[in-house]
């Protein structure tokens, strides 16, 4: 396994443990193909819920990934409810993740 593959699946269970998300969306330059040496890693998570504004949700992932994965990454942590906000809305940062990005995890029912 490459070292950045290994370091996905790092962060991938670091946030399945942590957070149980009904969803997680790769996107970005090492998704589209594209990445160069200052790329990192955008990660989206779907959760139902979530008692934190959206800018300090990543902050415990964060913290539980600092000595363990050395790849930037960019780990956005959205609800339900705020993604169906921008559902229809084509120009939407969210509607294209969703649309272009690469789902590296769903939650079975």
């Amino acid at each position: 396994m490459k070292d950045i593959e290994r370091e996905i699946k790092i962060i991938l269970d670091t946030i399945i443990e942590k957070l149980s998300p009904l969803k997680i969306v790769l996107f970005g330059s090492y998704v589209y193909g594209k990445p160069t040496k200052d790329s990192d890693i955008d990660i989206l998570v779907v959760v139902q819920d979530h008692k934190l504004p959206r800018y300090k949700r990543a902050r415990e992932i964060r913290k539980c990934l600092w000595n363990k994965v050395a790849i930037p990454k960019d780990i956005l942590i959205y609800t339900v409810d705020e993604i169906k906000k921008w559902e229809g809305v084509k120009e939407a940062f969210i509607t294209s993740v969703l649309e272009q990005g690469k789902v590296a995890y769903e939650k079975q029912d």
